[in-house]
């Protein structure tokens, strides 16, 4: 995906919070809408306080992203004067209705994470459990060596897999891309904050050669919803039918923080 110049800016940093977010939720789904498969976003929600029994997907395909165990639901709450959902790291965690990737070799994940602690959770995992379902992808907070952030999809118990450093009670916007069709370096291609990362603590390079991803419920916060489960506020997960180019996919991850309202 190629974004001209004009299209691709992002919301004025001088502006007030406020219309920095709505001018940002606006130029995603200016440039993204055709693409979306789930976009689950605090700030599209009414909810302000409690806890999170049903999301809202604004992507416009009718995802239901539910918990019907109050106990399990994370809280909906402002985590450095940003509006996220506050999962424990003890049995917080969501799940979703199929999200439709059929017959596509691309996909493009994004969130806005802030892990509260080293430890390891579920960001988002496709299907029950991506180390046994070919096609799945899945995006985790790492507790070792130091804290870490890492993104992987796998066809036939290969993988694709590349984890970095995230400092713990930090706002960052990632950004993942596959491409089973690209050469196996750079099939998997990670960006933050605006800048494509280069530097990673593990690399498990495959080449995939073409191989589709597949279609699979969503899982937010913890594995199948009963293990790994994740410390850390997210305040919005974003899936497309689509591998960004560099352009595209760095914008990308500055306009979802910036919708998000992190300062």
């Amino acid at each position: 995906m190629i974004i001209a110049a004009r299209q691709a800016r992002t919301a004025n940093t001088h502006a007030p919070l406020q219309e920095r977010a709505a001018t940002a939720t606006g130029r995603i789904r200016d440039l993204f809408q055709p693409s979306m498969r789930l976009w689950t976003h605090a700030r599209y929600g009414q909810q302000m306080s409690g806890t999170a029994a049903a999301i809202l997907d604004a992507s416009g395909r009718g995802i239901t992203v539910t918990q019907a165990t109050a106990s399990k639901q994370p809280a909906v709450a402002s985590t450095s004067n940003v509006k996220a959902w506050v999962f424990d790291g003890v049995n917080d965690a969501l799940s979703t209705s199929a999200i439709d990737l059929t017959a596509t070799s691309q996909i493009t994940v994004a969130y806005v994470h802030r892990a509260a602690a080293a430890q390891d959770g579920v960001i988002l995992e496709t299907s029950t459990n991506s180390n046994t379902n070919n096609g799945a992808a899945a995006f985790f907070q790492l507790a070792a060596p130091t804290a870490q952030l890492a993104s992987t999809y796998q066809f036939n118990t290969q993988y694709q897999y590349k984890d970095f450093a995230a400092p713990i009670g930090s706002w960052r916007g990632i950004v993942s891309v596959g491409n089973t069709a690209l050469a196996a370096a750079d099939e998997l291609k990670i960006y933050a904050n605006g800048s494509r990362q280069t530097v990673f603590a593990t690399t498990i390079a495959t080449d995939f050669a073409g191989l589709a991803f597949g279609n699979f419920a969503g899982y937010i916060g913890g594995r199948a919803t009963t293990s790994i489960y994740l410390n850390a506020s997210l305040a919005s997960v974003l899936v497309l039918q689509v591998a960004l180019d560099d352009t595209a996919a760095a914008t990308l991850s500055t306009l979802l923080r910036q919708a998000a309202g992190v300062p």
